[in-house]
């Protein structure tokens, strides 16, 4: 599959899930709300928005650094570098450019820096790093450290106009440590500070010297911070905040007046969240009206968990005070306006264990990434509150989308932005449902069964709206079937270019028989089929026998076994000028097969049926079919011919070759004169010379014979027709087999070297006539006495037969060499 298809198919994809989400979500809505999840990424005809350069990226953070609907930064990382996704829209196109930077992380002591958190402020984008370091953007390509910075554990930006942060840092010098909570000024020349205090505003100490309220060394915490100015619209709010821990430290009920310009610090170390009254700052000049040190400051603990906070978030506008645990509970904190007036009141919301998550300050909404859904949790108070309802209203909406790694909320989108695990970006929109989110108002609606009611319109449009879900239910595993052909189509074309590879998995081997052999002598989990010959099958003269040929799939390598089970195979078995097609389903490849062919052995032909065996299929590519096959090399071995051979004779027909058929037919007719007598065959002899006795006994043992009843003549009967004597001589070790039937002694033979060749210990070798060689000796020298007058000598009275061959040999080459001169000469 090429990349454009691999690309097309993966948004076929996520359009269907975006449409299957858009669906389900709005099928639970009223029929009069036109809400529709939108993916302006995914709808449009620009390349899939996501990293398709390195598969092994694995998203940890992703933010958003957007400053409108020109021009929007996408920021996200992993454990080696960060990548920049910058989008701009041209005011005179309306067209959006997407570019893509790279930026490796720095080493620290020979490690890559772990990014802890990003803080984007007015004019640098900061990195803190889990090492304490703090890096700053240069430019969209660079990022340099901040010397001046070091042992920093969380850092926020100041909700002010100001251009400020803030920092919690660990400073240890002269075998002390000090836990100091700083503010620093935002500037564009924070990378070129000459000394370290030069953009410093304020310092804090909460080490608490005096006692460890903490009890921990400070280094391995989780920390989180928030930073407020106290002005008109939030005092009454934040005064109010000291009354939730107002007993927890030491039953201190000391009143704490805040000021208008005084600086308000919440922050939190593991399981404890505490609140810091700082300095009054100048309201021109934005400076504090002490020195930099503060040292006249009040710390109050307001309330300790069991588990690590994972942040706090304010909203001074609805007075709400979230508290996010990691454990997988929210804590919020709010003042009751309407039930109980004046007090802050709690309601804990319990969520899932979530992997990532962002929250919008805007509408005070959480979102949590989870590895099977993605949720929504808007929190907000209740302006229709009547008696007996829920003044703080808690909305939680769910999309099933799994595999999601991390996401960040994009204003300007009004959308959640998520990266999955296959590095795809999706954005995703959970609209407004006004119904869920006054479900507690029964002012708008006076009677409840009438609103809720289904009417026959109301039924028709859910099962329309059901019948559309189940068909995008469906189109995902269409998509991944066609993706699974297009892949085994991959697969079996590429088979075709390693068909000697393929040989080495998929054997075949043959066996002959005369008679059927018995179900039992078939190996386990056999896939056994019959296959009859239609040539000469209505011959009377035929003998019947039976080649089996077994097929086995070495199944070890997986790659392999998927390649041939993946697909459906012809099978093609030809002999001479008959052929057979089979068709092979993937799952019967698996098994053992096994093809038992009955074949006939003609008069005028008495060898074995020659089979050969070819593997194909056929590959639809756009309108043409293309063929893969490789042909299988049917091998032999011990048991291919030792079922051909019997100790008895069958049934005798008409052409059956007894040396007594042909007077049986004389004494049946009168005129014996007119008979023409057949012409005599001479019996063929060949002898095998062996060691020793046992070696012989390995080469008969599978035809039922042993070594003593051999002294005697012993008869076989190839095809249970054709007789064969055997003979051996115990002294010289030779076994001698003689038969008029040359086909009978040739595959008797193959036997005996397939036996040979299998057990490697054997030795034997064929000794030929010697009165026939020094024959041909004789006849190639009275050849050449008679072409050029001269005689070249042979020993013949030496009988070793490597001397003879060799002599041979060299009279052969003589004599070749004449013929060969005399065609040139009278040519």
């Amino acid at each position: 599959m090429d990349g454009d298809t691999s690309i097309n198919l993966q948004k076929q994809l996520l359009n269907l899930q975006s449409q299957l989400m858009d669906c389900s979500f709005n099928s639970t809505q009223d029929t009069n709300n036109d809400n529709k999840i939108e993916n302006d990424y995914l709808e449009s005809t620009e390349p899939l928005w996501c990293i398709d350069d390195d598969g092994l990226f694995c998203a940890q953070g992703l933010v958003n650094h957007s400053r409108g609907h020109k021009s929007s930064v996408f920021v996200v990382w992993d454990d080696n570098y960060i990548l920049n996704f910058v989008f701009k829209t041209s005011s005179k196109t309306q067209k959006t450019t997407l570019t893509n930077v790279r930026i490796p992380l720095p080493y620290c002591n020979g490690d890559i820096e772990e990014i802890q958190q990003m803080l984007i402020l007015d004019f640098n984008t900061l990195l803190l790093m889990k090492s304490g370091r703090v890096y700053y953007f240069s430019s969209i390509k660079l990022i340099h450290q901040l010397n001046y910075l070091e042992g920093v554990r969380c850092m926020c930006m100041t909700s002010t106009k100001s251009k400020e942060f803030s920092v919690i840092r660990l400073q240890i010098g002269g075998g002390t440590k000090q836990l100091c909570l700083q503010v620093f000024q935002d500037t564009s020349e924070l990378g070129n500070a000459t000394y370290p205090e030069e953009f410093l505003l304020r310092s804090y100490d909460i080490s608490f010297d005096e006692r460890n309220l903490f009890d921990c060394n400070w280094e391995d915490e989780h920390y989180s911070l928030i930073t407020l100015i106290v002005n008109n619209e939030n005092k009454e709010f934040l005064s109010k905040l000291f009354e939730i821990g107002r007993y927890f430290l030491d039953g201190n009920e000391q009143e704490i007046n805040l000021t208008i310009q005084q600086e308000l610090h919440i922050f939190t170390i593991s399981g404890n969240v505490l609140i810091l009254a700082g300095a009054i700052l100048d309201e021109v000049a934005d400076t504090p009206l002490v020195a930099k040190v503060i040292e006249n400051h009040q710390i109050h603990l307001l309330n300790i968990y069991a588990s690590n906070v994972e942040c706090v978030k304010i909203d001074c506008a609805q007075q709400f005070l979230i508290v996010l645990l990691q454990c997988g509970y929210i804590d919020v904190w709010y003042k009751s306006n309407q039930q109980f007036k004046g007090t802050f009141q709690l309601k804990t919301i319990q969520i899932t264990t979530f992997t990532h998550y962002d929250f919008c300050s805007s509408n005070t909404t959480f979102y949590f990434v989870t590895p099977d859904q993605i949720s929504e949790i808007k929190i907000s108070m209740n302006k229709h509150w009547q008696e007996g309802k829920e003044e703080c209203l808690i909305q939680e909406k769910y999309k099933a989308i799994s595999g999601m790694m991390a996401c960040t909320w994009a204003e300007h989108l009004k959308q959640l932005v998520c990266i999955s695990y296959n590095n795809i970006f999706y954005c995703l929109t959970f609209p407004e449902d006004d119904h869920t989110k006054y479900s507690e108002d029964t002012t708008q609606h006076d009677n409840l069964q009438e609103l809720y009611a289904l009417t026959k319109d109301d039924v028709q449009k859910l099962l329309k709206k059901a019948h559309i879900i189940n068909e995008l239910m469906e189109q995902p595993s269409l998509l991944h079937q066609q993706i699974e052909k297009e892949y085994q189509k991959q697969v079996s074309i590429a088979m075709g270019s390693k068909t000697e590879l393929l040989k080495k998995y998929y054997k075949a081997y043959i066996e002959y028989c005369n008679c059927l052999p018995a179900l039992e002598s078939y190996p386990n989990d056999t896939a056994l089929i019959k296959i009859k010959l239609k040539k000469n099958q209505r011959s009377r003269d035929a003998i019947t026998y039976y080649a089996l040929i077994y097929f086995k799939l070495d199944k070890q390598d997986e790659s392999i076994l998927s390649a041939f089970t993946g697909t459906n195979w012809y099978l093609q078995l030809y002999n001479e000028n008959q052929s057979v097609y089979l068709f092979l389903p993937g799952e019967m490849l698996k098994r053992n097969l096994c093809l038992l062919v009955e074949c006939k052995a003609q008069k005028d032909k008495k060898s074995l049926a020659n089979f050969q065996v070819k593997l194909f299929t056929f590959i639809l590519h756009a309108s043409n079919y293309l063929s893969v096959n490789f042909v299988i090399d049917l091998e032999e071995n011990e048991k291919s011919f030792q079922n051909i051979f019997s100790h008895k004779a069958y049934l005798l027909n008409l052409w059956s070759p007894s040396t007594k058929l042909n007077e049986m037919f004389q004494k049946n007719f009168k005129n014996k004169e007119e008979i023409i007598p057949a012409t005599p065959v001479e019996n063929v002899t060949c002898s095998f010379s062996f060691q020793n006795n046992d070696d012989v006994e390995k080469v008969f043992e599978n035809l039922k014979l042993k070594v003593n009843g051999l002294e005697n003549d012993v008869k076989l009967y190839y095809l249970g027709h054709y007789l064969i004597v055997l003979n051996y001589n115990n002294t010289s070790k030779i076994v001698s087999i003689t038969s008029q039937f040359p086909e009978a002694l040739y595959y008797l033979k193959q036997y005996f070297l397939l036996i040979i060749k299998t057990n490697s210990d054997l030795q034997c070798t064929t000794s030929a006539c010697l009165e026939s060689k020094q024959a041909q000796i004789m006849q190639y020298q009275s050849n050449i006495e008679r072409l050029y007058g001269f005689l070249t000598e042979a020993d013949l009275s030496n009988t070793e037969k490597d001397a003879n061959s060799i002599h041979l040999e060299n009279l052969k080459k003589v004599y070749t060499k004449m013929r060969e001169d005399l065609h040139e000469m009278f040519i």
